[in-house]
């Protein structure tokens, strides 16, 4: 009888508490299991998605800024996953990222434990913004951030179980085997090129 273990598959959800950040990036991907298709098409689309997972309050409204704002904090948060993969985020990924947080009026607060928490001035998309980068801060606290990664070659966000947190792609069957495959088809042109 084989062994299994909760470390054979890489692409297991993250842990509970934080599984909304690795499904707010998988809401969009540019290949072929997703279609290319954007779930924040709207900003109806948007409000359910935040609804649903529990980020947004009943009566808030999403407008079209709103839209914009959670797609660049979406995009921001891949950047930063796929760095975690060995993908270096540009600098104008980490300028957007870094403006969007500035103008959300996020402050650093610390309650009465001592413990630092992200507050927001506001409800809706801010308040939205606020909760998912405290998730962010607790996951760097207690040592997890690292283990939130998107694929080097697709996007796609997935939480690396690994012992070694080495993971670099979704699946090493799709987007492992084709970057290794591309990796040596290269290098056998280059020797070709080299013997002719």
């Amino acid at each position: 009888m084989k062994a299994t273990s909760r470390y054979q598959d890489p692409r297991l959800p993250a842990p509970p508490r934080y599984r909304i950040l690795q499904a707010l990036v998988n809401t969009t991907n540019r290949f072929w299991w997703k279609g290319g298709v954007d779930d924040l098409e709207c900003p109806q689309s948007l409000r359910r998605w935040l609804r649903t997972h529990g980020a947004l309050e009943l009566r808030s409204t999403v407008s079209k800024r709103d839209l914009r704002m959670m797609r660049g904090f979406r995009e921001g948060l891949r950047a930063l996953m796929r760095a975690h993969a060995g993908v270096a985020p540009g600098a104008d990924a980490l300028a957007v990222w870094n403006e969007l947080l500035r103008k959300t009026g996020l402050q650093l607060q610390f309650d009465r434990r001592g413990e630092p928490k992200i507050e927001s001035a506001g409800s809706g998309i801010t308040g939205a913004v606020a909760l998912m980068s405290n998730l962010i801060l607790e996951a760097t606290i207690a040592g997890e951030w690292d283990r939130f990664k998107a694929c080097r070659r697709c996007g796609w966000a997935f939480y690396d179980r690994s012992r070694n947190r080495h993971g670099r792609w979704c699946r090493m069957e799709v987007c492992g085997n084709h970057v290794k495959s591309q990796a040596f088809r290269a290098r056998k042109r280059k020797q070709l090129a080299i013997g002719a």
